[in-house]
């Protein structure tokens, strides 16, 4: 399926490079909404057989970044104007505002704050962070002590946080899952 939020999520963050991890190579932002994205449609539907909320789920994962990381040009950031400008459905820009960092925000009250957003909105988060999680093994330990840290204090709350709805056993269990992937010492040091 052609979603006009895949299309939008590939145009703006394409040409957007994160920094290189140890041991990597240029990764596409652009790469990150489709591990997301591949959560929902390959893990997430064994738990979830209501197709609408998993499609819905997979409209918002493409966008779930592009206010914090998307670039129309020239270093100029996506804005909330162009999501509507770009005709994305209201609810998928509520929900694209909620799980996005305010600019200059502290990422602890940024976290603090997700608890009380609506229940996709935490379910998505969870699903992202254990995706960036599964990166690990790229990153180095300094950021890892970070995000490890802010996934325990932060989003295993939220992730249990979803407990009305059946998901937190299993969401639990992925961002568990995705603590153990702690970054291998061998990716400090590259040789080619």
């Amino acid at each position: 399926m052609d979603l006009l939020e895949e299309r939008l999520a590939k145009l703006w963050m394409t040409g957007y490079r994160k920094s290189i991890p140890p041991g990597g190579s240029p990764r596409s932002a652009w790469a990150h909404p489709q591990d997301v994205v591949g959560v929902i449609r390959n893990e997430l539907v064994m738990l979830v057989p209501d197709t609408s909320v998993l499609d819905y789920l997979v409209r918002v994962a493409w966008l779930h970044d592009i206010l914090e990381d998307g670039y129309k040009s020239e270093g100029v950031l996506i804005t909330e104007e162009d999501l509507w400008a770009n005709e994305v459905d209201a609810k998928v820009i509520q929900d694209v505002v909620f799980i996005s960092r305010i600019l200059g925000e502290p990422k602890e009250v940024y976290l603090a704050r997700l608890i009380d957003t609506p229940v996709q909105v935490r379910l998505l988060k969870c699903i992202d962070r254990a995706c960036v999680l599964r990166e690990a093994p790229k990153k180095d330990a300094a950021w890892w002590d970070t995000y490890s840290s802010s996934t325990r204090k932060f989003i295993l709350p939220l992730a249990r946080s979803l407990h009305t709805e059946g998901w937190d056993s299993w969401v639990v269990s992925i961002l568990e899952h995705a603590l153990t992937l702690r970054p291998s010492q061998r990716f400090h040091r590259v040789t080619l």
